[in-house]
């Protein structure tokens, strides 16, 4: 990529017209791809003097041993090693290895370096051995296509400790967003050498620009935000990496938009464009389902000589009253029609890579609701499955814009590992963690081919209920589901304890529970 420095006195009109910046060239520039391994999982070989693994992907290059934080330290062992976990497999680009300073730095000079899909190491995307100090880092470049894989390993080929600054797993930069009322929540991984960031968005896609981003405004809806201010926090609240946000606002509702980012170095200079994201604003459902109840009420008591003393519910729509029965009324009464979901329920079977399945289908992962158009995560009767239908989660958010005050709890038990502590940490037979790791879990493993998925709103869970059934939910197209008491993203907070509301589907009605109770979780996202 050409890249220019950005004279910062200069208007944005001048730039347009002068500038060389595209996303086609120098596609090594440090500018080029953002850090995949920053706040993940490591591990190392054994630790030493309380210097843990995590301290490698905090951001800090510095690697003064003064600092707890500053570096790892394994002890003096054959084949000492340091391995990140990025949470999925990912594309690398290049690797950047910060090695410790001020003392200590040769002990790091006979090394190999491993990518590999499995934990076990058993197969490798890429492995090469290394017989020279990084001083102060050693830069491995993977090409523009990159070598795939999900966990990065430093290992020495020698007896000694291996103590490490920094690691950095480079690769390509794809921000996230979530569509909300008239906005988007942008969010994105850190970039070393970056000091700010640009934004651009667009009712258009960018591919449309062959990568020269300074044409933006020929786009409908074309606009650039300069230096955006974003929120920046940092982990263990940005477990997922994503440790940048900021919220695009004044947006259309119901309009897909286009957004891509650029970071912008000390020099003004501004680096390549992310790969866009899509998201479409919403201002809540827009259109609600029926109640899925086909049958009527009673007759009125005494109305007349033939229907006197009669009561109860009629297998059908019929009464004496019938016009202003339930089932007379809505999609139960024009569109009752069971080919694709109860009465007036209309539901399409998606398979785990998106596409549309018929309804005969056997095998599915999501469901669209045709109606209101939200696309449902599906449940399996699957202890070792993510989607387990009985796994239960405590509800937990850290986003301190719409956790109502509280975060909810995180995990109550001093257990982290439920295969290590079956009695205190299983709850109904199955391991208990939290709302947002979950969503978390689902989003980094792109179920149905979408990582936008959250937990849905009260109205939205509502929004599945059938009335007429127990559990109160189709159970055709969501089999397996459990009559019990399912979060919604909705906090309630009062002074002591976070009470979030749920929707039980033994009833379908709105509930409130204590944080720290177990209970089960739909995942929803919107249908582009």
């Amino acid at each position: 990529m050409n890249l220019i420095s950005i004279n910062k006195n200069l208007s944005r009109i001048l730039l347009l017209t002068a500038s060389l910046i595209t996303a086609t060239v120098h596609a090594n520039s440090n500018l080029t791809y953002t850090n995949l391994a920053y706040g993940k999982h490591a591990t190392q070989s054994s630790m030493y003097w309380g210097y843990q693994a995590k301290n490698a992907v905090n951001g800090n290059t510095a690697g003064s041993w003064l600092s707890r934080t500053g570096i790892t330290h394994t002890r003096n062992e054959k084949g000492a090693w340091w391995m990140v976990d990025l949470g999925s497999q990912q594309v690398i680009n290049q690797i950047n290895i910060f090695n410790r300073t001020a003392c200590c730095m040769e002990r790091i000079n006979n090394y190999s370096v491993s990518i590999s899909p499995k934990r076990n190491f058993n197969e490798h995307t890429y492995q090469q051995d290394f017989h020279t100090v990084p001083h102060p880092k050693k830069t491995i470049k993977l090409g523009e296509k990159g070598k795939v894989g999900r966990y990065v390993k430093i290992q020495l080929l020698n007896k000694n400790f291996l103590s490490l600054s920094e690691v950095q797993v480079l690769g390509p930069f794809k921000p996230k967003a979530v569509a909300g009322n008239r906005q988007i929540k942008v969010s994105w991984n850190t970039f070393s050498p970056a000091k700010s960031y640009n934004i651009y968005y667009a009712q258009q896609s960018f591919k449309s620009l062959d990568g020269h981003i300074v044409n933006y405004s020929t786009l409908k809806d074309g606009t650039f935000i300069s230096n955006a201010k974003a929120h920046k926090c940092s982990p263990p609240q940005c477990k997922n990496g994503n440790n940048y946000d900021y919220t695009i606002e004044g947006l259309s509702n119901n309009v897909q938009y286009y957004v891509v980012v650029t970071p912008v170095d000390s020099q003004g200079v501004e680096g390549h464009v992310s790969k866009q994201v899509k998201v479409t604003p919403r201002s809540g459902l827009g259109v609600l389902n029926d109640t899925g109840i086909t049958f009527g009420g009673g007759y009125r008591l005494g109305h007349d000589k033939e229907t006197q003393g009669r009561r109860g519910n009629n297998t059908n729509c019929t009464s004496n009253i019938k016009s202003k029965q339930d089932c007379n009324q809505g999609r139960d009464a024009t569109h009752n029609d069971d080919s694709d979901g109860h009465a007036g329920f209309s539901f399409t079977k998606i398979s785990n890579t998106g596409k549309p399945l018929a309804a005969t289908a056997t095998n599915w992962s999501c469901v669209k609701d045709e109606v209101t158009g939200l696309m449902w995560e599906n449940k399996v009767p699957d202890v070792f499955n993510l989607h387990n239908s009985h796994s239960k989660y405590f509800w937990y958010s850290t986003d301190g814009k719409s956790n109502g005050g509280k975060v909810g709890v995180e995990q109550p038990y001093s257990s982290t590992n439920c295969i290590d502590d079956l009695d205190s940490v299983f709850l109904g037979g199955h391991c208990a963690t939290n709302t947002q790791n979950f969503v978390t879990a689902v989003n980094e493993a792109g179920l149905c081919g979408k990582k936008d998925w959250r937990l849905p709103t009260v109205e939205e869970l509502r929004s599945i209920v059938d009335y007429s059934k127990t559990p109160s939910i189709d159970m055709t197209y969501f089999p397996h589901t459990v009559a019990n008491f399912v979060w919604s993203s909705v906090p309630n907070v009062n002074k002591n304890k976070s009470t979030p509301w749920g929707i039980h589907f033994f009833n379908g009605h709105g509930e409130r529970l204590d944080a720290s109770t177990g209970a089960n979780v739909r995942l929803v996202r919107f249908w582009e």
